[in-house]
This record gives C-alpha cells, sequence and structure tokens, in this order.
C-alpha cells in the first residue's frame, strides 16, 4: 500500500508518493561485515531533488531491514544525517548556501552492504551573477526572553517570529539576537533557546546567528556569563566582516543600563578605528542592547532606558548604524530611528511592547501590549544606501515606509535629524465622539484621527463649561499594524450630575503635535451614591495622636524616631512631624472592591515639606515594604512633582517649601489615578491594572513608609479615606489649605 506526504524542503512545499511505512526496528548507520545485506526502500519520487542557492534541509523517508551507511559525494557541502527509522522525513540532507554563478549537483549513497544502492541525487541552483546578492542582507531582533511567558510561551513565540523573519524564503547572511536572550540568566532558558536556534526549521543553516548579553542576562550574578558562554559559544564581543562589510558586537556585563565593562569599551574603541580604516566610505554596523542615551525613542534621559558610557567613542564615527533594543518601545513609531552625530536604529522587542512614563492613564503597558513582537530586515544597495524594513514578526507583516540611511556614510545625508513630525494629526470632516451613559458612568468612542506618521495617542477630556472634570490619555493602538482598531473608547466614572457636559477628543502624533479637537453633543449623568469617608485623623488631640475622627486608630512606626506634635495650618489646629525612617500605619476598613484588593478610594493628605530637594514619601500600598524592591507608591520628588514613574507619572507643576497643601488621591484601577490639590485637579494619572500597584490591601495601608530612606521628615494635619474616588465637584467642596 502507498501513501501520499508532503517532504517539505527549504524554500518549497513537494508533494511526493511514498512507500508504506513498514519499517523494521533496528534500521541505523554503519553495517557490521556480518550482517547480511540490507534492504533499503525510497520511493522513486523522492530520488531527485532540486533546491535554491540558499540551500536548507531536505527531509526524505526511507525504509530499511537493518543497517546502512551513508556517503555524500560533496561532504564540504551536502551531508545527511538519518534519525528514528519509526517516522516519516527520517533522512536530513543539509545543503549549504550556493555562493558561486554555477548550479552543482551531489549524491548522497544509502549502502547496505548488497550490490545495489540507493542514490539520491541533489541539484542546487547557482546564485546570481552579480548585484546585490553580493551584497549583506541581515535581520536584527532582541528581548527574546527565553524563560518569560508575558508575551506568550517563550518558546512559541520566538518561533513565530523566526519564522516570519525568514518567511517569503528570505536569504538572510546573518542574524543579530541583541542581547535579553533570557530572562534572568538562568541555565534552563538558555536551553529552551539552544532548542529553538539550533532547529533548522526556524533558522536556516545557511544564515549565521551572532548573540550578545543584555541586563536580563547578567541577573544572575554568579553564572550568567559563564552560562552564556558555555552554551552559545560566542564571545562576549565579535568583529567580523560579511562580504566586505564591518560588524561588531558588545555585550553587557552587569544589570544597569552602564554596566559594560573597561573591555567592552576597549574593544569597541579599537575595532571601530580598524573598521573606518580598512572600510572606507562603508557604514559600521554596530549592535549592542542598551541604546546610546538620547537618541532613539525611549533612550531619553527622562525615560532611563540609555546608556551613556560610549558616547565619547560613537560621536567620532558618523559612518555608525547602531541596532538597540531593551526599551520595547515599538518600531512603528517614526523616532525609533535617530540621527545626529551617528545613526541608531532601535530594533523593537520579541516579547511585548512598552512606551514611555507619563503619556497615557494606563500605564507604560499599552492595550493588546503582549501581541507585539517585530524585528528589523536590512538590505544594502548597490547605491551604498542602507534599507530598513521594519517587520512585524507576530502579523509577519512589514511597518512601513521603509527607512533609507543614504549614502555617502559622513553625516552629510542624516535625512532624520532635527524632525519635528509636522503637520499635526487631523480628524475626518464631521467626525464627532459618541457618548454612552450609564447612571455616573460615561463611555466615549471615537475615531482614529490620521497622520502624516503615526497618531501617537488621545487626549479625552470631560468638561462642563470651560472647566475640565476629567481626562484621560489613550494610546492609538498604532503598534498592532493591520490590527489598529477603527474606533477607540474611554470609560469615565464618578462624573458630577445636574448639568450638561461634553467630551473633547485631540489627536497627538510622537512629536506632540496636537490636531483640533472634536466634540461631542452635550450629556448628562445622573446622580450616583455619594463617597463615604469611612477613615480620618486629625491630630488635635495631643494627649493621643493616633486618635480617629472617623474608624479606628492610627498605628505608629516610630524607627526613625518619635512622630510628635506640632502647629498646624492654621490657629488652633495641630498637626504631627513624622521623621525620616518613621511611619504611620492606617487601618482603613474598606472590604476588597473590584477584585481581591480595594480598587476604588480616595486619599486626602494635608501636609508641609520644609524644603525642596530631598524625596518624600507619601503612600505606600504594600504592608510588607518589599513589592517594587520597597519603593514607596506616591512620592515628591527632589523637584517637587507629586506622583511617580511608573503608571500614574508626575505631576507637570510643583510645590514650593513651607506651604501647606490638601492632596487628594482619587483612585480607580484601570481607569485614572487623579490628584486634586487644594481643590483643583493637580494630576491625571495613569493607574496600574485591578489589584495592581496602587490598590489598597484590605489590612491597611502605610503613609511615609519607604524603606530605601526616600523619606524626609514631613509635617502632616490631616488624613482621611473615601470609599469610593471624588470627583473635581467634590474635591472642590472639600476646600483648600
Amino acid at each position: 500500500m502507498k501513501r501520499r506526504i508532503f517532504i517539505r524542503t527549504i524554500g518549497q512545499n513537494i508533494l511526493i508518493p511514498t512507500v508504506a511505512l513498514d519499517l523494521f526496528s533496528g534500521c541505523s548507520e554503519e553495517p557490521e561485515k556480518t550482517d547480511p545485506p540490507v534492504e533499503i526502500s525510497v520511493d522513486p519520487g523522492e530520488l531527485n531533488h532540486t533546491i535554491g542557492a540558499e540551500g536548507g534541509i531536505i527531509r526524505v523517508t526511507v525504509v530499511c531491514s537493518g543497517k546502512f551507511s551513508i556517503r555524500s559525494s560533496a561532504e564540504g557541502w551536502c551531508t545527511a544525517s538519518y534519525y528514528n527509522s519509526y517516522v516519516a522525513d527520517n533522512l536530513h540532507i543539509k545543503v549549504g548556501e550556493n555562493e558561486s554563478t554555477v548550479q552543482r549537483t551531489a549524491e548522497i549513497e544509502l549502502s547496505g552492504g548488497g550490490t545495489e544502492n540507493v542514490i539520491i541525487t541533489i541539484a542546487q541552483e547557482a546564485a546570481e551573477a552579480s548585484g546585490e546578492n553580493d551584497l549583506p542582507r541581515f535581520a536584527v531582533i532582541s528581548d527574546t526572553h527565553f524563560g518569560s511567558n508575558e508575551g506568550g510561551p517563550s518558546d512559541l513565540r520566538n518561533v513565530r517570529a523566526l519564522k516570519s523573519i525568514f518567511s517569503d524564503n528570505r536569504r538572510l547572511d546573518a542574524l543579530f539576537v541583541v542581547g535579553d536572550l533570557t530572562d534572568n540568566g538562568e541555565e534552563f532558558q538558555y536551553n529552551i533557546l539552544k532548542t529553538v536556534y539550533d532547529n533548522p526549521e526556524n533558522v536556516p543553516t545557511r544564515t549565521k546567528v551572532y548573540f550578545m548579553m543584555g541586563n536580563h542576562d547578567n541577573y544572575n550574578r554568579t553564572s550568567g556569563i559563564s552560562l552564556y558562554l558555555d552554551k552559545l559559544r560566542q564571545p562576549l564581543y565579535q568583529y567580523v566582516v560579511i562580504k566586505g562589510y564591518p560588524f561588531i558586537t558588545i555585550s553587557g556585563t552587569g544589570p544597569g543600563e552602564d554596566d559594560y565593562n573597561t573591555e567592552a569599551r576597549a574593544f569597541l574603541e579599537a575595532n571601530l578605528a580598524d573598521a573606518k580604516a580598512k572600510y572606507p566610505g562603508k557604514p559600521i554596523f554596530v549592535f549592542m542592547h542598551h541604546p546610546p542615551r538620547d537618541t532613539t525613542y525611549g533612550s531619553e534621559s527622562v525615560n532611563g532606558w540609555g546608556t551613556a558610557i560610549f558616547s565619547s567613542i560613537l560621536s567620532r564615527y558618523p559612518q555608525i548604524i547602531i541596532f538597540a533594543g531593551h526599551t520595547h518601545y515599538p518600531l512603528g513609531d517614526p523616532r525609533s530611528i535617530h540621527q545626529d552625530k551617528f545613526t541608531t536604529v532601535n530594533d523593537g522587542s520579541t516579547n511585548y511592547a512598552e512606551m514611555e512614563t507619563g503619556s497615557f492613564t494606563i500605564g507604560t503597558k499599552p492595550e493588546h501590549y503582549n501581541q507585539v513582537t517585530e524585528g528589523v530586515i536590512v538590505n544594502i544597495r548597490d547605491s551604498g544606501d542602507v534599507e530598513l524594513q521594519r517587520w512585524d514578526t507576530r502579523r509577519n507583516e512589514e511597518i512601513l515606509p521603509r527607512w533609507t540611511v543614504e549614502a555617502p556614510h559622513d553625516g552629510s545625508r542624516f535625512i532624520y535629524r532635527n524632525r519635528n513630525g509636522q503637520p499635526a494629526p487631523v480628524f475626518a470632516a464631521g467626525a464627532k465622539p459618541l457618548v454612552t451613559v450609564s447612571g455616573e458612568n460615561a463611555t466615549v468612542t471615537y475615531p482614529q484621527a490620521t497622520d502624516n506618521e503615526v497618531v501617537h495617542r488621545y487626549l479625552i477630556e470631560i468638561l462642563s463649561g470651560e472647566t475640565l472634570l476629567a481626562s484621560y490619555r489613550q494610546f492609538s493602538q498604532f503598534y498592532l499594524n493591520s490590527e489598529m482598531p477603527e474606533t477607540l473608547s474611554a470609560d469615565f466614572s464618578d462624573l458630577p450630575a445636574g448639568g450638561e457636559l461634553k467630551a473633547s477628543v485631540k489627536a497627538i502624533d510622537s512629536y506632540g503635535n496636537v490636531s483640533n479637537a472634536i466634540v461631542s453633543d452635550p450629556f448628562t449623568v445622573d446622580a450616583g451614591a455619594p463617597p463615604v469617608k469611612v477613615a480620618e485623623w486629625k491630630f488635635d488631640d495631643t494627649s493621643d495622636l493616633t486618635k480617629a475622627t472617623v474608624g479606628a486608630a492610627l498605628q505608629f512606626v516610630e524607627t526613625g524616631g518619635a512622630i510628635t506634635s506640632v502647629a498646624g495650618p492654621s490657629s488652633g489646629d495641630m498637626a504631627v512631624s513624622v521623621p525620616k525612617e518613621s511611619h504611620i500605619k492606617a487601618l482603613h476598613g474598606l472590604q476588597a472592591v473590584g477584585g481581591s484588593k480595594v480598587n476604588r478610594y480616595a486619599i486626602m493628605i494635608d501636609f508641609k515639606v520644609a524644603t525642596i530637594g530631598p524625596w518624600y514619601s507619601l503612600l505606600q500600598t504594600d504592608l510588607t515594604q518589599t513589592d517594587q524592591n520597597g519603593d514607596a507608591d506616591i512620592y515628591i520628588n527632589e523637584t517637587g512633582h507629586i506622583g511617580i514613574g511608573d503608571g500614574i507619572g508626575y505631576s507637570t507643576s510643583a510645590i514650593q517649601a513651607n506651604r501647606w497643601y490638601r492632596l487628594i488621591i482619587s483612585f480607580n484601577a484601570g481607569k485614572y489615578c487623579n490628584f486634586y490639590l487644594n481643590g483643583a485637579l493637580f494630576h491625571t494619572g495613569g493607574a496600574t491594572a485591578v489589584d495592581g500597584r496602587y490598590a489598597l490591601d484590605p489590612a491597611g495601608v502605610l503613609f511615609f513608609a519607604e524603606p530605601n530612606h526616600y523619606d524626609e521628615t514631613i509635617e502632616v494635619a490631616a488624613i482621611a479615606i473615601w470609599d469610593k474616588p471624588l470627583n473635581l465637584s467634590e474635591a472642590e467642596a472639600e476646600g483648600s489649605l
């Protein structure tokens, strides 16, 4: 009986009839002299194969009755290996790349010791005679994070990305994997990586893979570097030449952005000088995990993802084109290429996408952030130009337009220098937000705007007349490419009832250019249940400073010194001074809501600081003080701004020293974290997910706690807690100091 199966070769699928799998145990290579002749059978349709110049793997089904030998007439470029006798496709013929302009053939001979052997003939096509086939073509990816399943199982996620990179029989001379190979440098993570990369189904044998270490690979401080060297068999720093073009790779040697040792600096400096001398007029390709500071999207000093350790070296070489990862920022943003003293290119992430702090209400991980994997395919043209194809490796599609680093590579053709992104985005004529009301809540749905590059985000505001009541900053989701939604929606809750409201939407591009607003028809909301004050402490009873006006007494933790009574904001009012390294624990009495934690609340703190410069801790939600390495969750930073970089961002305005303020933190998990200062909206911050960092533990909350000592002495006149967020009118009603 015969059946038909697919024999897959690199670059083609061939339907071939094969014999039935009447296989015998004991099939293996190298027959012993005492064995009788072995019967070997290969279907006639599998005896002749043609493969492209790029080479690859050809699989053939062999049926045998015993042991046999394998010989190749062209061991230098065509070899064969025999695997399990009980499966189809058990003979793997590996064909290397044909770089010559002449077709070549090889014969694989299978001998069982009898008079007739089986001959399998391989014909390989010639390489193109001339032109850009003689120039390097390579791909760059990074942040594979083997061992992390945040963007899906790491092996499946990476296999999908590699198959996308090599789709359409794409011939690549090299693949550069630019750090954060693993999630934290453990041996089992390297083992998963090797399983994926050693499989020619994922990476064709013709393509050389160059690895380098990132900060996550160095989280294993005891054996991270030795595991890299042992498992991957590649040096930390490499200088190679591919088809006459120089390439330099640099590994990080520690967990921080500037953790590159002196050997890395010396290697880079020496080999840049060598490449400049030996390859004049050509670009020098450099690969390192961290982008040079203040270059591409995400490397800015304010975001903290870049490194300045190589700046003095790199600035001397305008012909450098650097590829870096680390940020996880999406390639669709035009700021992912930067030119000034040299060219820097963001190569995306093969794990998930992340974006900058403070631009969005929801935080730094956007909607569908775990559905984004990307890379760059690089083509060098006959003109000397370097063409960059941004590639969505999840959807297997190109992100247009292509970028071109133009020759000559001396800085005179830096077309991506000093861009401003103008003009601003625009909405279609007649576009208008649609508002759907449910009780005191409203959902604003609006169409996407268009831009000459990309719309980066939207600002949605709820207005009463000209008074701003609430706002929401939302991603456009441009990073989903062909799956980018045509409309977006934002939810608003706890809006004030009784008056006409309107919704305004503005589109903002990557450079901050703002469109004209589109405005909804007027709408009203119904009144909801008012917030209930569940706890309050005023510190007016000097005989018992922990005494509550509403709720349970406070607990003073006086590690750094006693919490003492001081004068309050007005005559007759008292306050407390909380010294550095001491703090207060409050039992708020709230039950979990919206999850396993308290995901909706409002907190008021009346406070004064003596000076601007030190850090002050205001709120810490983790009672163990171990989450986020012990960091508090809301600070006053060294410039007087209130907030935190992760999620909610910092206020744009700053407080002053020796002045009393009434701060109300109004929190609704997954929607917003608004600050009201002295009765006015002070900051519209992002919020982490339900049960995330800023949700309260039902067992209590800590004020002014910070075990890392970013908690300078602060004076406090009152603390209060409500069971739901306060809106602007309710915050106004609480007054100011």
